[in-house]
């Protein structure tokens, strides 16, 4: 029974406080009709594990969806990130080159080209 009670502790705290008693109540009958009548340790393991992850099980009783970008806005997003990106990192690249890898006297061609790599590659993967 303690796995149980663990188990929709973890459930219920992450839930509104005004549903947790409700959902408690609900998620033990759901529990005890799930299982046989001499139930063992390994039966309320396997039940368990049928109801899942209890992050996932309390973010279905949740009455507001869990996500940043809806299915209203994720192809605008999509395609706004496809266009921003490569704008940013060619924005990113001449900036690195306008900061003149150059101007210091000791450095070789090699150098220089091995510096503009290296902040190019950083700083692409900084924008983006």
């Amino acid at each position: 029974m303690e796995l149980i009670e663990l188990y929709i502790q973890e459930v219920t705290r992450r839930l509104p406080e005004k549903n947790r008693a409700d959902i408690a109540l609900e998620l033990q009958s759901t529990i005890e009709d799930m299982l046989p009548e001499d139930h063992t340790e390994q039966d309320v393991k396997e039940v368990l594990l049928k109801l899942g992850d209890p992050v996932t099980l309390a973010s279905g009783y949740r009455d507001r969806p869990m996500h940043l970008i809806g299915p209203r806005y994720y192809d605008v997003y999509i395609s706004l990130l496809k266009m921003i990106l490569p704008i940013a990192a060619v924005i990113s690249l001449i900036a690195l080159v306008g900061d003149n890898p150059f101007r210091d006297t000791g450095n070789t061609v090699m150098e220089a080209i091995l510096k503009i790599i290296g902040k190019g590659i950083s700083s692409i993967i900084s924008t983006g």
